[in-house]
Order: structure tokens, then sequence, then C-alpha cells
């Protein structure tokens, strides 16, 4: 995951954590805007567990596995996905049959504020 997320070898706090899994993803562009702007890191945690709202590191797709940071909802006969961006449309996994694995829940996130 470190190498994929772009912060390798780059030291990134995380305060009051014992998780030794937890790991950094950088955003690279405004596509998660507003709620997390370009040259954010976001710090994701897998040994969390997720509930319905939380904003999650996710990887789902039957045929193309998509890995996305998206919020989730879970229903009793399916798990909801939507955008952090709310520009698109939200996506209904059936239970059971469409694949579906997160892997981490975003616990904090650090901005980086430009001058």
């Amino acid at each position: 995951m470190q190498v994929t997320s772009g912060c390798k070898d780059m030291f990134v706090t995380a305060l009051n954590r014992a998780d030794s899994s937890m790991f950094a993803f950088l955003v690279n562009s405004n596509q998660l805007a507003p709620t997390f702007e370009k040259g954010d890191l976001l710090i994701v945690s897998p040994e969390v567990w997720t509930r319905s709202g939380d904003v999650a590191a996710i990887e789902y797709g039957n045929d193309v596995k998509l890995k996305a940071i998206m919020k989730i909802t879970y229903t009793d006969d399916f798990i909801v996905l939507e955008s952090v961006n709310f520009k698109q449309s939200p996506i209904a996994l059936v239970r059971g049959k469409d694949h579906f694995r997160i892997i981490g829940r975003v616990i904090e996130r650090h901005q980086r504020f430009v001058e």
C-alpha cells in the first residue's frame, strides 16, 4: 500500500494510535473536493472497524477491481458506496454477490495549507 499510495519513505504522524498497519494516502488531485483537497494526506487504518457513514479506502468490482476513497452505508441487502464529493451517483452492491473489500477506514486528515 505504501508504494502505491505515493508516500513511501515519508513519515506522517498519527497521534494516539497503536495500529502498525496504518498507511498514508496522498490526495494528488481535486477529485475528492470539497471534502479532501489536493495535497492532503489521509491516514488509513485497516484495523479500525468501519460503520455506516464512515469514509474508507475500498476495493470493489467483479471484472475490474477498482480502488477508491468512498463513504460506505450498510443496509440489509446492499452496500451503498457514495463519492465524497457527491458528483457521482451512488453505487449499490449486492451483499454476497458483488466483490467488495474494505482496505481501511480514513481516521485522520493532514491538510496541506498552500501559501
